[in-house]
């Protein structure tokens, strides 16, 4: 005459096993519920743990993002890396320009406007079922702009005309 039932609350009780969907610590309890002819069990508890998917063995290549190359000074921000083609399941890619203390990570693709040299960190966001990692730093430069190849004579200095020696610094 008994009935097995499980409750997740200790107050809500099912013959169904509950089940878990996340990684993190279930308390799950359970309870032998009498017929009427027999005598209810205290109610008891197991911890149960879903540790987090293990990340990645090794990422493809389509699965990285990838640096951006050829970028000249123009004025503009310009992105230093190209998003990745694909994800493993379960992750973001987030990014950062920053390290240590300094680093701010986000899911939007990192830009730069100074000609320079440039970091962006790569890290797989996880959430609270996958392990968090980290990938390869990407170099990334953006070039000096070009001289210009001719001036307009706008753009031209002029020479000060009629100067004579007066002694003092002229223009």
């Amino acid at each position: 005459g008994y009935t097995l039932k499980y409750s997740t609350d200790g107050e809500n009780w099912s013959e169904t096993i509950p089940a878990g969907r996340a990684a993190k610590s279930y308390t799950v309890f359970y309870k032998y519920f009498g017929d009427g002819n027999h005598v209810d069990s205290d109610t008891r508890s197991a911890e149960v743990i879903i540790a987090k998917a293990a990340k990645p063995d090794s990422l493809t290549d389509v699965q990285k993002p990838t640096a951006n190359t050829g970028l000249k000074y123009n004025g503009n921000a310009q992105e230093l890396v190209t998003a990745p083609q694909s994800v493993p399941d379960g992750y973001t890619v987030q990014y950062s320009t920053g390290d240590g203390d300094d680093a701010f990570w986000t899911t939007e693709l990192p830009a730069g406007t100074d000609a320079g040299d440039y970091t962006v960190r790569v890290r797989y966001d996880g959430g609270e079922s996958h392990t968090d990692f980290e990938d390869d730093a990407i170099p990334v430069t953006i070039d000096k702009a070009d001289a210009p190849t001719s001036l307009t004579d706008n753009q031209k200095p002029t020479a000060n005309t009629g100067l004579k020696y007066n002694g003092s610094a002229q223009p």
